[in-house]
């Protein structure tokens, strides 16, 4: 498992928005993920790679994003646009969550 938090970002006026993506070709498909934040804009609030089934794996990340442009199914449209990813799931947090390691 590769595990990533960032406990110094606080919620900010954005909207925190959870995404698990299952993924084929693990670490490549991460560090597209990964680059997809940056490039974004979102702030990456959480990040955890583990081992899926069918040698597969799961990316369930946390984003703080401020677009008022973008919904949910937007990011989702954008995550899910590489051959590696099989599955987006995209779910809006309330801001006042924390998020448990």
């Amino acid at each position: 498992m590769i595990m990533i938090n960032r406990s110094d970002v606080r919620p900010m006026a954005g909207r925190m928005l959870s995404v698990e993506a299952v993924v084929s070709h693990g670490i490549g498909a991460a560090s597209r993920l990964l680059a997809d934040v940056e490039r974004f804009g979102f702030d990456l609030v959480d990040f955890r790679f583990l081992p899926g089934p069918n040698g597969e794996a799961i990316a369930r990340f946390v984003v703080s994003i401020v677009s008022d442009d973008l919904d949910k199914h937007g990011v989702r449209a954008r995550f899910e646009r590489h051959p590696s990813v099989r599955s987006v799931h995209v779910v809006e947090k309330s801001s006042t969550a924390r998020i448990v390691p």
